[in-house]
Order: C-alpha cells, then sequence, then structure tokens
C-alpha cells in the first residue's frame, strides 16, 4: 500500500466537529455558570442574616466562583495541550515516514534505472566481444583486448545484479487492482490545493472504470509528476487536460499541456537521471514516468499537444506478463524492450 495511503488511514482527526463540539461545551459551561448563581445566590440568602454578611457571602462566592473556573480550565487546557502536543508528533513522525518512503523511492527509481542502463551496456559489450572471437585470427592483441572486455562485461553483469536486488528492496513488488481514472481523479483531487495549482484549469475526461493490475506507488508517482510538471511548465494560468483511453490491447493515459512544449532534441534525455530544464529542479521527477513504465511494459512518447504545448503519453499494456518482477536485471545479452 503507497505511503501516503498509510498516513490517510492512519491519521484520523481528533475533533471531527469543532462547531459542535464548541457550541456543547459552551452549553454546559452557561447551565453550570447558571446553576451555581442560582444554588449559591439562596444559600448566600438563608446565611446571612444582615446585609453586610451578605455582601460578604456575594464577594466570597464570587471569589470562589473565578478560583474554580480558573482551576478547571486550567485543567481544561492542559489537557488540549498535551492533546496538541501529541498531534503534532504523530504529523512529525508521520511527515518523516513519508520523506523515507520518498527517498526510498526515488533511490528505487535511480537504481531501477542504472540497471536498465547497464543492461545495455552489457548488451554492446557482449555484440563486440563476439566480433572480436570471430575477427581475432590468433592475433595476441585482439585476443587480450578480448578477454579484457569478457572479462569487463562478467564484473558489470555482476554489478548489474546487485543493484536489481536494491531496487527489489526498496520498491515492493506487489501489483494491486487499480481503477486508473479513479486514481487519476483523486491525485487531482490533491493537487488542486498544491501552489502550483491554485490558477490552473485542470480537466480530467469522463472515462468508465479501467482495472489493471499495477504497482500502484509507482504509478502514483508518475501520474504526479507528470501533472507537476506540465503545472510547473505551462506558466502562471497553465492548462492541463487528462484523458485516459481504452484500445483492445492498451490503455491509453495521457497529459496534455499549453505550456511551451518540448524540443525534439530533448526527447531522448528527458527521462535520464538528474536531466533537468528548471533551474533548481532535481531531474527526478519524470525519471519515475520511465521506472512505472519499466514495471509494467508501457510505453512513453511525446508529442505537440492540440493545446500549444506538451503531450506525454504512456501507453500501459493490458496483458501485463513479467508486472509481479518489475525491476529485475534482465538476463546478460537479453533484448532491450
Amino acid at each position: 500500500m503507497p505511503i501516503k495511503q498509510r498516513i490517510q488511514k492512519s491519521a484520523v482527526p481528533a475533533v471531527r466537529s469543532p462547531l459542535k463540539k464548541a457550541a456543547i461545551s459552551s452549553i454546559i459551561y452557561i447551565l453550570l455558570c447558571s446553576t451555581y448563581i442560582v444554588i449559591s445566590g439562596r444559600l448566600a440568602e438563608a446565611l446571612a442574616g444582615t446585609e453586610e454578611s451578605l455582601a460578604f457571602l456575594e464577594f466570597m462566592k464570587g471569589i470562589a466562583f473565578i478560583i474554580v473556573t480558573g482551576l478547571i480550565y486550567f485543567a481544561i487546557s492542559l489537557a488540549r495541550w498535551k492533546r496538541i502536543r501529541l498531534q503534532e508528533e504523530t504529523i512529525i513522525s508521520q511527515q518523516k515516514a513519508l520523506l523515507l518512503g520518498e527517498r526510498r523511492a526515488v533511490a528505487g527509481m535511480y537504481a531501477a534505472t542504472m540497471a536498465h542502463d547497464l543492461n545495455n551496456l552489457l548488451m554492446s559489450l557482449n555484440g563486440l566481444v563476439m566480433e572480436l572471437k570471430d575477427r581475432d585470427k590468433g592475433d595476441e592483441f585482439l585476443i587480450k583486448m578480448r578477454e579484457e572486455l569478457d572479462r569487463a562485461s562478467q564484473n558489470l553483469a555482476v554489478l548489474s545484479k546487485h543493484v536489481a536486488s536494491t531496487v527489489k528492496n526498496v520498491i515492493p513488488d506487489e501489483v494491486e487492482d487499480v481503477d486508473l481514472p479513479k486514481m487519476v481523479k483523486r491525485i487531482i483531487t490533491l493537487l488542486r490545493t498544491h501552489p502550483d495549482f491554485r490558477n490552473a484549469d485542470l480537466h480530467v475526461a469522463d472515462t468508465p472504470p479501467i482495472v489493471l493490475r499495477l504497482h500502484p506507488m509507482l504509478l502514483e508517482e508518475a501520474i504526479l509528476n507528470l501533472l507537476l510538471n506540465s503545472a510547473q511548465a505551462s506558466g502562471d494560468k497553465p492548462r492541463i487536460e487528462v484523458n485516459i483511453l481504452s484500445t483492445p490491447d492498451a490503455v491509453l493515459l495521457e497529459v496534455n499541456d499549453n505550456g511551451p512544449g518540448i524540443a525534439p532534441e530533448q526527447f531522448e534525455t528527458l527521462f535520464l537521471p538528474c536531466f533537468t530544464t528548471k533551474p533548481n529542479g532535481t531531474g527526478l521527477g519524470l525519471m519515475s514516468v520511465r521506472t512505472f513504465a519499466d514495471s509494467c511494459d508501457a510505453e512513453i512518447s511525446i508529442d505537440r499537444s492540440e493545446m500549444g504545448g506538451a503531450l506525454f503519453r504512456i501507453r500501459i499494456p493490458k496483458n501485463q506478463k513479467a508486472s509481479n518482477k518489475p525491476m529485475q536485471a534482465m538476463p546478460d545479452g537479453a533484448p532491450d524492450g
């Protein structure tokens, strides 16, 4: 289960209806004070023999009222402040847990990208070794070069397996049935309070339920980062439109915006780790999109949107054969999908 969902389920408000609670407390206070005034006034009249003694009793009654109500107010305030302190400590621990989870997710995404690129490099090295083997013809220099390359490729294969095992430890392997349109609408509802979306015209087309077996945490991170990227790239009044289309063999998730768009020469590098076009960017946001795509054999494409900006499209196959093992390293020499 994603960290955000766990926090939402565990963080139950201490006071569900503040207005109702305040009204009930005020009514109880008024009734108690009125009862005290009436009863204490009659007792004072019964005990006082003269006007002077009655005035003294009324004075003492007022002092006693202030002291008692002050002590009660102190006890109530102490209990409430302790409760607030406990809630603050809970919020701090939840924020730390969320931050740790996000760091682990980023580490997993980075490791998954490294494993992916290492496998591509292994393919090239294995191909080069085979070429040298066919052409060395007894040449000692070429034979030695081939042996060194073969040794290097074996070391890379070991490193790739270590990286892949790291990914498995930081990103859960479990998949769940996810209603894609429902998740998109829930994320959009959460993002409407984000500072980057205060002036945004954010629209998602109505789509019937589409249930896929996916990794919910990776999908959530991918959608969040796609929407945030569009909002931050679209200026003061961003317009963002999300479409979910179903085909016989795949589901298309499209995010359109009215930003400046993306230059074609950046298409290949946009999803690489630490690549960013923003002054304060980390280059990790869109990498999460690639990580999700790798987890379910999805395809990512970028185009010019009809709104004038960028169009990000994720094609998610409905039949995901390897969805339970999203981040494992590919066998040596296996083709890169």
